[in-house]
């Protein structure tokens, strides 16, 4: 199936879990894909072939495996590139959906009862941020006792990068062979390790787009791995001094930021034609790889949005208010998870054509964003408009020059919490950005449609006060704050943000 992108395979299990794995009919490899009505299950497709288990023969074969477990070997270490067939116990990785291990049965897929294995031991996930990108899976150890990867201890609570062949010990109980069945088709042309400064700089990529490249970076000898955007080429750039400006102005606004939910920028360096920007690794995807199922986006709850809410808003104060800065294209895609699951850190990321205002009532003219986004002051509506197919060929801003502060990214706000409760986009057309344009200039907000059902009036109204056409009735973050929405979960959003999302 395409949504599985890679798979667990037993390699090894304590002695007294050998007979309560087969009789219990749980089992350590508890997956709820292998439902007992199915008949079979295509596991994936590694190189040309496919895996396809049935029912009872996987069950057999886990019998197998376990009568014949042997201590992992050094052999076993180096099996990166052996072809994966039917004969192996394989549990599906699939992108979208946890893969949770430990001794609670109700809160994990995979079951490993064992005195030294935690409630929820450690979770698996998959995460692809489109359809031309790699797939990511990550481990997060959540236990007491610790769990290794290539016999390296993770450590409690954090996350690590697999790669295809990593071996995962549960300590005294279990190991695993990695495997991804989608490497082969985003290999990268051969790059090497590189160090600059204090930082080494992975051969892994974790995206890449018109800029460069984003790798995976160590600093110096710590455990925990880091991001480094590489903006390469740029003495090739046409608009070089543009370029050059664009990058050197998101590195300084962000060395200056510190807030738990806004990226973190450790160190910036120019380096011959390369920019090189050193951020967290931030493992959860974003907000909109997390929302897309299939080609469309799906609707979270709305106790999860309004906690996503508190939390953009905590950063936008910040950046506001603290800062003086707009971040000029909040989006969906702009905002990252800590983890795909509720509750979760959010991440504000992307500065690059952020502005930095000396005052509040200051405002900006320059046409930036992404325009399903925008808000509608940004542009002008005149005869050049139903002319070009280019937006940015013709617009301008705002009526007599007035340009736009900090208010764009409240409505953008708007726009994102519109999505997330409804999986609509208000006014988008279809790529058509002229459409868009119009329709934002209009303003005109649907709530009759099927999927506002379960949304209560006060989250509608806090939308049409964001989605408000004219800047100067549309609300900025203070009385976003005041909102019946948020104020008057105000205490409860506060203390699940302070007790359990500044922890993580």
């Amino acid at each position: 199936m395409e949504d599985i992108t890679g798979a667990l395979e037993l390699v090894s299990i304590q002695e007294d879990l050998r007979n309560s794995f087969v009789e219990d009919n749980k089992s350590i490899i508890f997956c709820g894909s292998l439902a007992p009505e199915s008949t079979s299950y295509s596991m994936a497709k590694y190189e040309s072939s496919s895996i396809n288990i049935e029912v009872n023969a996987f069950m057999n074969k886990t019998k197998e495996i376990i009568s014949e477990i042997k201590p992992i070997e050094e052999s076993t270490r180096n099996k990166r590139n052996e072809k994966i067939d039917d004969d192996r116990c394989l549990i599906p990785i699939r992108i979208g959906e946890m893969l949770t291990g430990g001794r609670a049965e109700k809160a994990c897929r995979m079951i490993l009862q064992h005195s030294t294995v935690s409630l929820v031991h450690f979770m698996i996930w998959g995460i692809k941020f489109d359809a031309d990108s790699a797939p990511l899976v990550y481990l997060r150890d959540l236990s007491l006792n610790g769990m290794l990867v290539n016999g390296q201890t993770i450590g409690r609570n954090l996350t690590v990068l697999l790669y295809d062949g990593d071996i995962i010990e549960v300590r005294c109980v279990a190991v695993f062979l990695f495997r991804d069945f989608e490497c082969s088709q985003y290999l990268q042309p051969a790059r090497r390790e590189s160090t600059i400064k204090d930082w080494t700089i992975s051969s892994r990529i974790l995206g890449s787009g018109s800029f460069g490249s984003v790798y995976v970076a160590k600093y110096k000898n710590e455990k925990i791995n880091f991001a480094v955007k590489v903006i390469k080429g740029l003495s090739n750039s046409k608009n070089l001094p543009l370029r050059q400006e664009r990058f050197k102005n998101e590195a300084e606004i962000l060395l200056q930021i510190d807030h738990p939910n806004i990226i973190k920028v450790h160190d910036t360096i120019l380096l011959d034609d390369h920019i090189y920007i050193f951020e967290d690794l931030i493992c959860g995807g974003d907000l909109f790889s997390y929302l897309i199922k299939g080609n469309c986006l799906k609707a979270i709850p709305e106790n999860e949005v309004i906690l996503i809410v508190f939390q953009l808003l905590q950063a936008l104060d910040y950046l506001h208010n603290h800062l003086q800065v707009i971040h000029r294209d909040l989006k969906l895609d702009n905002v990252l998870l800590k983890a795909p699951i509720p509750c979760t850190k959010i991440i504000l990321c992307d500065f690059g054509i952020a502005k930095s205002l000396q005052r509040l009532n200051q405002r900006t003219k320059t046409i930036v964003g992404t325009v399903e986004y925008s808000a509608p002051e940004i542009f002008t509506l005149d005869k050049r408009l139903h002319e070009s197919n280019n937006i940015h060929s013709f617009a301008k801003t705002w009526l007599k020059g007035e340009g736009y502060d900090y208010k764009c990214d409240t409505w953008s706000l708007g726009v994102m919490i519109h999505i997330m409760l409804s999986g609509i986009s208000p006014f988008y057309s279809d790529g058509d950005e002229i459409g868009m344009v119009k329709s934002a200039k209009l303003g005109k907000l649907n709530f009759e449609q099927h999927q506002w059902r379960n949304v209560s009036p006060a989250a509608k109204d806090f939308i049409k006060k964001l989605v408000e056409v004219e800047p100067i009735k549309r609300y900025n973050i203070k009385e976003c704050m005041k909102h019946e929405w948020i104020s008057k979960r105000h205490l409860q959003l506060k203390q699940i943000y302070e007790s359990k999302i500044l922890c993580q």
